[in-house]
């Protein structure tokens, strides 16, 4: 957060400088997840409250070379490289879902079917796995 950030109150918030960890919470694999566990409003809304967000499992022992890149693409996002965003927006997803073990090219499946059959049954098993490690272990929100 900038110094001169202004930021209007009850506002939740992540304060952390770990741009693979921002990167990985604006994935489409965590938006997905969110999806699942969150509630949605009127008008197609989604609340993304401290309650749902810390739920995101953080993926653990990432290669530094993962890592490091992910991190460099958040950060040319938001330093306002806006032309290249799109491109290194794709290159998270790939990278993440990666991580999660789920195939690029089937991730628009999550965000069209539901269920627990298919694609979408593998990455919500990779993501609501057994004892995942969750963002409410790393992160307190303020």
């Amino acid at each position: 957060v900038k110094d001169d950030a202004i930021v209007c109150a009850p506002s939740p918030f992540i304060a952390t400088d770990d741009w693979f960890l921002l990167g990985v919470l604006n994935s489409k694999a965590a938006d997905w997840y969110v999806h699942q566990v969150g509630v949605t409003r009127s008008g197609g809304y989604m609340e993304y409250k401290p309650v749902f967000v810390e739920q995101i499992p953080i993926p653990q022992n990432v290669p530094e070379k993962e890592r490091t890149r992910v991190a460099s693409l958040a950060q040319a996002i938001q330093s306002g490289q806006r032309e290249e965003v799109p491109e290194y927006e794709e290159q998270i997803n790939d990278i993440v879902c990666d991580l999660y073990g789920i195939k690029t090219e089937k991730l628009g499946y999550c965000n069209k079917r539901n269920g627990s059959g298919g694609v979408v049954g593998a990455f919500r098993q990779r993501l609501l796995g057994q004892s995942p490690y969750l963002l409410s272990n790393e992160i307190t929100f303020f």
